[in-house]
């Protein structure tokens, strides 16, 4: 028995990955989910029915649109974001929100974060932090002032947002239903921390979470 599990594990990770590669090539985000939502659903469906066989083959079809769904680009283009941020980085006072876990670095915390607003301007964009003053929180919004960029890592250009240690973010009152994610979200972290090793923790939050940061 502990092989077969031993061996289903290995399947769910094939497919995982050949789910994320064929994402990466084809660019299926929507129709992933779609397709993983039936997915599981079929799954439950032949477990209640005690036809296992049948169940596992779509668990492993899940998994497959898991790793298609993950794969999207770093960075959502956006024109406006393109017109506003040159070769050279800038400061920039920008309106964020923290969608990652902050990863200590050397003398950095690295993160992503969703920009509402550039120089006033409203965008929408997932940009790289560099967080010298670490202070960002995970599920926070901030306006902060930091030099802001476009780099460019095996033919896909993304942004990069520098800010420096001495930096005062200005924390933005959060909305009832950023609220309760935020709530939900810790206390999911804290049962998966709580009941798990270290490795078993960052992989199984990274796929089942989301939070593709701890991935690795």
């Amino acid at each position: 028995m502990k092989n077969l599990g031993h061996l289903l594990n290995f399947f769910l990770f094939i497919f995982f990955a050949l789910g994320k590669a064929f994402g990466f090539y084809f660019k299926v985000f929507a129709v992933s989910i779609i397709f993983l939502v039936f997915f599981l659903s079929l799954t439950y469906f032949f477990y209640r029915k005690n036809k296992l066989f049948l169940s596992d083959i779509f668990i492993l079809l899940s998994f497959f649109a898991l790793g298609a769904a993950w794969v999207r680009p770093f960075a959502h283009r956006n024109q406006l974001m393109d017109n506003i941020v040159g070769a050279d980085p800038c400061v920039r006072p920008l309106t964020i929100k923290i969608i990652s876990i902050p990863q200590e670095r050397g003398f950095k915390n690295t993160l992503t974060a969703q920009v509402s607003n550039v120089d006033g301007i409203p965008v929408n964009g997932l940009v790289k932090v560099m967080d010298y003053s670490r202070k960002l929180e995970y599920r926070n919004s901030y306006k902060v002032v930091g030099r802001l960029g476009k780099r460019g890592y095996n033919g896909n250009d993304f942004y990069v947002l520098w800010v420096k240690s001495g930096a005062n973010p200005q924390a933005l009152p959060l909305s009832q239903w950023d609220k309760l994610i935020k709530s939900a979200d810790e206390r999911l972290l804290t049962i998966f921390k709580n009941n798990l090793d270290e490795l078993s923790y960052r992989f199984s939050v990274s796929v089942f979470l989301g939070h593709r940061e701890l991935f690795g």
